[in-house]
């Protein structure tokens, strides 16, 4: 059943269910504004010092004051559950837009994917000096404004669900093996510039219209960005210019000391790359605001708030399984794609 309110906010609908959290779409009396509700399902917080650590992380989380960061309200809990209050944002995800695009066989310009990498940017480096490591960028954490500005959703969201996940799966790795960078992947501690790889992930998928690493299970992802190179953009789409795909593949570095420091520096060598080569096109336009991406697909009520980021939770798999390479079989604990992170 809908539960009646979370503090003071009234439920209005459940917009995701899965085996992590739960978002709700509430009405904030004091207000009268929409916000939504994610709720940490209790028997993450069992063991250990969940509580202290869902309080320490919400807290940093909540003291983001960035436009291309989703606002944190309040966090608090009630009967056993630890919940987050966000803003709400009607525009959709990433992940939608460019499954449209894909849909047609087409991906984003390359002035469009600069436009919303610098605002990515922009919101990750702002955080980064914050000492706030999202670990799970993907395009279904990009939501969209009623402006169509793309604002990161669910900082802080990745770390409190892995180290719960920790208590209970020894050696598990908590993540989206398609975004997942190497140390990650290999479960390692991780900062910045492993942010900067999953944009890397998602501007070679902006531009080409797919990943660079696929693979049948969790797992063989996994190995792919452990020990494989990722392909050139250029071999999906051939009017990305040189010194573009070579900015790319830099953010893609297996080492972290060979990426860019700051997704500042990314965006930036981005930019001057793609002008570098693209003369003659008018910089207003080449860079505006991606108004067409997507444009005419209305949002689902499960994107409303985190899109398929409610609907995709960061898999769980099995770090024993990638050491030893044995991906066919499948043994990853990779949670179904309808639960929610």
């Amino acid at each position: 059943m809908l539960p009646e309110a979370f503090g003071k906010y009234k439920i209005l609908r459940r917009l995701g269910q899965g085996g992590m959290a739960t978002v709700y779409q509430a009405l904030d009396p004091r207000l009268d504004r929409p916000v939504a509700v994610k709720v940490i399902h209790p028997h993450l917080a069992q063991e250990g010092n969940f509580a202290e650590r869902f309080r320490q992380e919400a807290r940093l989380v909540a003291s983001l004051r960035h436009a291309h960061i989703v606002q944190v309200h309040e966090f608090d809990e009630q009967d056993g559950q630890h919940f987050m209050v966000m803003e709400f944002l009607p525009g959709g995800t990433l992940k939608e837009r460019l499954r449209s695009l894909q849909a047609d066989g087409q991906h984003i310009p390359l002035g469009q994917a600069s436009a919303l990498l610098e605002k990515l940017a922009a919101g990750l480096d702002y955080a980064h000096q914050r000492g706030a490591v999202h670990r799970d960028i993907k395009p279904a954490n990009v939501l969209f404004t009623e402006e169509r500005e793309p604002v990161i959703t669910d900082f802080g969201i990745a770390k409190i669900l892995s180290e719960a996940a920790g208590l209970s799966a020894t050696g598990a790795l908590v993540g989206t093996p398609a975004y997942m960078s190497p140390e990650q992947a290999a479960g390692e501690p991780v900062e910045e510039r492993s942010d900067i790889y999953s944009l890397g992930i998602m501007v070679f998928e902006m531009v080409t219209g797919r990943v660079p690493y696929t693979g049948e299970t969790p797992s063989a992802i996994v190995v792919q960005h452990l020990t494989g190179d990722p392909p050139p953009p250029r071999q999906f789409n051939q009017n990305i210019p040189g010194a573009v795909q070579d900015v790319i593949l830099r953010a893609l570095a297996r080492k972290p000391s060979d990426r860019y420091e700051t997704a500042q520096d990314f965006s930036s060598a981005f930019r001057a790359a793609m002008l570098g080569e693209a003369t003659g096109v008018p910089a207003d336009d080449t860079l505006s605001a991606p108004t067409e991406i997507g444009e005419g697909t209305a949002p689902s009520a499960g994107s409303l708030q985190s899109g398929d980021s409610l609907l995709q939770a960061p898999t769980v798999v099995d770090r024993r399984e990638v050491e030893s390479g044995h991906t066919a079989v499948g043994r990853a604990a990779a949670l179904p794609s309808d639960q929610a992170a």
